[in-house]
């Protein structure tokens, strides 16, 4: 989802929906998938890109702690280094869990954007993505569509409202490893 409360976003753009799969064994498909969006010509200067990216490149990045296979992170790597010279493509950080099944959850939903070279920065500088409110937990049967949630990419402004950018999960905070960890961290 994208807050189009702000200027920037009546440029011409392209929005890219990525779904990578999340089966082992498709590791070169997704890689070669990768190199493919990295070498394609985009039609605009701005990209937007979202998705189901299904690499996890830290520990953290999901609860079981294992990291995509290194076939997978090379190319995710690439494609990052390819799109940001190219296209000034960067990662916008997303530091929540996204994903949920039962106990487990994992940070494979990324956010991206490019800009043009030549334009002002300063606009496109303090975009955030957050959780947009929902009625249901994902992965807690039919009454969400997904097992997956919404991830709201906002600029994050003086005029926007502070309520509409962040929410905890509540899923989140009741699960024992993640107070692990902020415990950790905070150490």
């Amino acid at each position: 989802v994208v807050d189009v409360r702000y200027p920037v976003f009546t440029k011409a753009c392209t929005l890219m929906n990525i779904y990578l799969h999340s089966d082992t064994k498709h590791d070169q498909k997704k890689a070669d998938l990768l190199d493919k969006m990295a070498n394609h010509r985009y039609p605009t200067k701005f990209l937007y890109a979202a998705g189901d990216t299904n690499v996890k490149m830290e520990p953290e990045d999901i609860s079981s702690g294992r990291v995509s296979s290194p076939t997978v992170r090379k190319a995710y790597k690439r494609f990052l280094d390819k799109m940001g010279a190219k296209m000034g493509l960067r990662e916008i950080h997303q530091p929540y869990p996204t994903r949920v099944d039962g106990r487990a959850w994992s940070r494979i939903d990324r956010v991206f954007v490019a800009v043009p070279k030549d334009l002002q920065l300063e606009d496109f500088m303090d975009l955030t993505v957050s959780l947009p409110s929902h009625p249901h937990e994902p992965g807690k049967g039919t009454e969400h569509p997904s097992d997956h949630y919404q991830l709201l990419l906002t600029p994050s402004p003086a005029t926007i409202s502070k309520k509409a950018r962040f929410v905890i999960a509540t899923w989140l905070v009741r699960l024992p490893a993640f107070a692990r960890r902020v415990k950790d961290r905070w150490a």
